[in-house]
Order: structure tokens, then sequence, then C-alpha cells
């Protein structure tokens, strides 16, 4: 009789045990926001981002794109890889736009596809790649929804609605970024209990920049920075296709100008979308267990080295890209310096959701530097590759490190800029190295433009610049 009750006792007890053992932590959700060719100096002008966003989350301050064009740049994002990896070089032609991503078969192996395969439901609302305009009743793998832009129009746009195509009208209601915002609440506010992956990628602060009605006043006094590299006075110095910009004329200036003000009333509708966002996490009881992502797949430069406005060269304003973190454990109101890509947030994710990174991704996670469990005292990459694979005039690899950028044109021309003397890269400082220098920089290129995954990470933490120069060297004065 002792032993059945005992028996008992210990049978009570195990079931106890099951039944009281917290439940485990739900799945978080990913808001992954991507804006287009947004330059990091155009976020103090967006308070809801600055307040919902930067104020409670971590913003990167060294953070960067590997390539600027916007196709190969958005691969790299959903992919984690570099251009020279995952083979999307340009916007279009045979090794660009959505052509080379479909034909090389990256749709089916993305961040969506693996966030797909873990159990959430995935959606893209917005800018998917150059070239999809023609496919526009087709969905690719990985997501369960599909709003697809088709033109690059702020109004009457046209959009690939699961496979239809749809024209929104012309009224203020249906300006493009609000539209797009509409659907990222309704499918946020969905009942239903899988986590889930939102990829939001609206058209601002893409040409032809035109805001919305209620905006069309506002910044009327802004003018675009006149950074040093404004209307360089001597670009002897630079590339060809730098070297032949004659100096801007004023009526360039004040183009340059009324481009920065739109540009800026544009992502006023962006910053409001972020608003009705974060209210709709908050009412449907999600937002302490999501995590935001915002960041632009491009900067943007407005006038540096008589370039009236883009992004093609290796210059700070076009490399550089906002990036901010929020989120569960994610430390609030904080800023680091280490450098952060865009091939880092599918590792991020990955790391969060609690599953590998395929073997073929080049970036690593950021949640070391997050305040999320990692280790907060990790060494960060010393360099990284900057790639733009256009014709061979404008066509090169970079070197860049914390404080120095060392260029190679395809064309044979050369940059180096030491970034601590001379940030606004006024003075290329090539013909001032040792030759040994010379040498040693070239070779690192070509193992760089070689390097994949694993390899790309042991180049990235080991690479430092040689400090040899064959005489000391300084900025010019602008």
């Amino acid at each position: 009789m002792r032993h059945t009750r005992r028996l008992q006792c210990a049978a009570i007890a195990a079931v106890c045990v099951v039944a009281c053992a917290p439940a485990p932590p739900p799945r978080p959700n990913f808001v992954m926001i991507v804006t287009d060719d947004q330059d990091v100096e155009t976020l103090r002008f967006m308070p809801i981002v600055l307040r919902e966003l930067v104020d409670q989350g971590t913003s990167f301050s060294n953070a960067f794109v590997t390539i600027t064009a916007c196709c190969p740049s958005r691969t790299s994002i959903l992919r984690g890889q570099y251009a020279h990896n995952h083979g999307v070089l340009e916007n279009n032609g045979p090794n660009g736009g959505y052509h080379a991503f479909a034909s090389l078969g990256l749709e089916d192996s993305t961040l969506a596809s693996w966030m797909q395969e873990a159990g959430y439901r995935t959606a893209l609302i917005g800018k998917f790649l150059n070239g999809y305009a023609g496919r526009a009743s087709y969905v690719p793998s990985g997501w369960d929804e599909w709003y697809a832009l088709l033109n690059h129009k702020y109004f009457e746009s046209r959009l690939s609605d699961n496979g239809v195509e749809v024209t929104l009208a012309t009224q203020p209601a249906e300006y493009v970024t609000d539209a797009l915002a509409e659907r990222a609440v309704d499918f946020i506010a969905q009942d239903d209990p899988r986590p889930f992956f939102l990829y939001l990628t609206p058209l601002a602060a893409h040409r032809p920049a035109d805001p919305a009605p209620r905006h069309r006043d506002r910044f009327a006094d802004q003018a675009a920075p006149r950074y040093r590299a404004f209307n360089e006075a001597d670009v002897s110095d630079k590339t060809r296709f730098v070297r032949k910009r004659e100096h801007l004329s004023e009526r360039q200036i004040e183009e340059i100008d009324a481009l920065y003000r739109n540009r800026l009333r544009t992502l006023l509708a962006v910053d409001e979308m972020v608003g009705r966002i974060i209210s709709t996490l908050e009412k449907t009881g999600r937002l302490e267990n999501t995590f935001f992502f915002f960041l632009s797949d491009s900067g943007f430069h407005l006038g540096d080295h008589r370039l009236p406005g883009g992004k093609g060269g290796p210059y700070e304003r076009s490399i550089r890209i906002p990036l901010i973190v929020r989120g569960p454990g994610v430390r609030a109101n904080r800023t680091v310096d280490v450098f952060a890509l865009h091939t880092d947030l599918a590792p991020t994710v990955m790391e969060w959701v609690g599953l590998p990174t395929p073997g073929f991704v080049d970036g690593r996670s950021l949640v070391p530097w997050l305040g999320t469990g990692g280790d907060a005292a990790a060494s960060g990459r010393k360099a990284f590759l900057i790639e733009n694979w256009g014709d061979e005039g404008r066509g090169f690899q970079a070197l860049r490190s914390e404080h120095r950028i060392y260029v190679e044109w395809n064309g044979g021309e050369r940059e180096f800029y030491d970034l601590r003397r001379d940030p606004d890269q006024l003075e290329n400082a090539y013909t001032s190295l040792a030759p040994a220098v010379a040498e040693q920089l070239a070779m690192a290129v070509k193992q760089f433009r070689d390097c994949a995954a694993e390899s790309c990470r042991q180049l990235e933490d080991a690479f430092v610049f040689p400090e040899v120069f064959a005489k000391r060297v300084g900025p010019r004065s602008p």
C-alpha cells in the first residue's frame, strides 16, 4: 500500500511539473522597412522614426551598402551576400535585374523562404527588384502575401496584388506610400497565431520624389547640405566620369535644392507609415514581441564632386545608409560604431529566430551589438568590399576601413583617401602611396573580390590598411 501511494504521489508530481512549467516564449515578429536611396542626413526630418525607433532602439553610425545599385543591393539584403557571390550585378541586362535573380535560382533560398519554412507568414509590400514588372502575375516563392510595385510612380502606381495587376487611382487617399501602409497594417492586424515577417519597401525617396498633397508645402526654406565636397573646386584627381563634369550652374544648384526638398517631403509619408505600424502593433498586443529594422538600399549624394544627384561612386554619401533596430531586448537610445552591412540583416534575423544561417551567406549577425544576449565586447569587421559592376567608366571595386578607402576603377584609374584628414574625399592621395603599399592594396582587392562566406568574414576581420606613405598628405582647400 505504501509503495502504491509513493507511485501515485510521484505520478501526480510529474504531472504538476509538466502542467506548471512556463510556456516557451512566442517567436518574435519582424518588420523590415527598406527605403529607396535615402541618405543618412535626411533621417533628422522624420520625427516619428526618431521618437519610435531611434529613441527606442539601437542605431548603427557606420552602416553601409556594399553595392549601391537598387537591384543588387536588395538581393544582398535578401540573400546576405556580396553581389559577386549572388550574381545580380546590375539593375538590368544579362547580369542584372529580376531576370538574373530568377535565372540564377536565387528566389528559392532567400530570407523570405527561410522564414516561411520556419512557420512564419511572410509579406512583401512595395518595391521588389528592377525588371519584375513584366512578370506581374507571378508571385515568387517565399511570400504568402505579395503587393509588388510595377512602376516607379507615386501616383497612378501599378502593383501586383498577389499576382493580379491593379492600378491605384490618383486621389490623395491612394498616394503610393499610403496605399502600401494600408496593406501593411492589414497584414499585421490579421487574426493569425503565426508570427510574421513583413518586408516593407516604399518608393521614397527615389526620383521623381513626388510628395503627397498634404506635404507639398513643407520644408520650403530648406536647401541641400553644402558639404565641403559640394560643387568641388578641383576634380582633376578624380576618375574620368567626374573629371568631365563642369562646375554646377546656378540653375543646377536650384534643381538640387528643389529635389532635396521633395525627397524630404516624400519621407514624411514614410514617417507616418512607421507611426501607423507602431500603433497597429500596440493595438494588437504585438509591439513588445516585434523586431523592427529601418534602413535604405543605398545612400544618395546631391552636388558632391559636381555630381548633381546619384549614388554610383565610392563616395561617403552614396555608400552610407541609416540603420536602426528596435525590439525585445535591444538597448534603447543607443548608437554603436561597428561596421554594419546590408548583408548582415539576414543572419541577424535568423539568429533571433533560432535557426542556422545558410552556409553561402557572407554577412554576420549583429546580435552581439544589440544587447540581446550577445557578446557586447565582440570585435567587428575591420574592412569590407564595395562593388560597382557597371560599364568600364563607372565600374569599380573598393576597400573601406575605419579611416581609409582605396578604389580600383575598371578602366585602370585609382583613388585613395585618408578619411581622418580628408573626410569629404577632396584629394585623391593614391600617387602619394609607396609602390609596395599600392601593390598590397591591389592584391587585397583581388582577395576580397574572390571571397565567399567564411573567407569573406575572415578577410574582413583580418585586413589592416598599410600605414606606409611615400609622403605625408592632407586635403586641399574646398
